[in-house]
């Protein structure tokens, strides 16, 4: 039996030996699955934080995007105005006829260059009236006299003008009797 107890006791020696590297195997193990685990968080958080930055970059990218669109979109519908402005006037002026008359009867219309000419057609023709220079009864052109000081005193030297004629045409020039 001692024999037995001998090799029992190297057995278990043997064993407990072996499960003492058994434990240090798994400590080191999980020591270097704890530095990995370790490392995989810091690489995952990283890599969140990363993916927060692109995130921010990408709104922040694509609010930029839309407001340029936003401009586009507002530039465009000013030249389309001011090309349907321009193509209203030479049409007015084409047929003759008054453009912000045609302007507001084009509005209800569908804008195309052949149903403004149609209604351009049904307008009245504007006549361009010349306003004649006409002259005052006194011969003075408008806003102002045309006759000095030496002028009017000769037409009172003369008798063509009174006392008080003379006085009122010496004051409309800023001259004192």
């Amino acid at each position: 039996m001692a024999k037995q107890d001998g090799t029992q006791t190297q057995t278990d020696q043997s064993t407990v030996a072996s499960n003492t590297e058994n434990q240090q195997d798994v400590a080191s193990a999980a020591a270097a699955g704890t530095s990995q685990d370790a490392s995989a968080k810091k690489e995952r958080s990283d890599a969140l934080a990363e993916a927060g930055r692109i995130r921010k970059e990408h709104d922040r990218l694509k609010a930029e995007l839309e407001a340029a669109q936003a401009k586009i979109a507002e530039y465009d519908a000013k030249d389309k105005e001011m090309t349907k402005k321009q193509q209203l006037q030479s049409i007015a002026s084409e047929h003759g006829v008054d453009a912000a008359t045609l302007e507001a009867l084009a509005k209800h219309t569908t804008g195309t260059p052949e149903a403004i000419q149609e209604i351009a057609k049904a307008l009245p023709k504007v006549s361009v009236s010349v306003v004649p220079d006409l002259r005052p009864d006194s011969n003075r052109t408008r806003g102002g006299s045309p006759v000095n000081k030496y002028q009017i005193m000769a037409n009172f030297v003369s008798g063509k003008i009174g006392n008080e004629e003379y006085a009122k045409q010496l004051a409309a020039i800023g001259e004192k009797p």
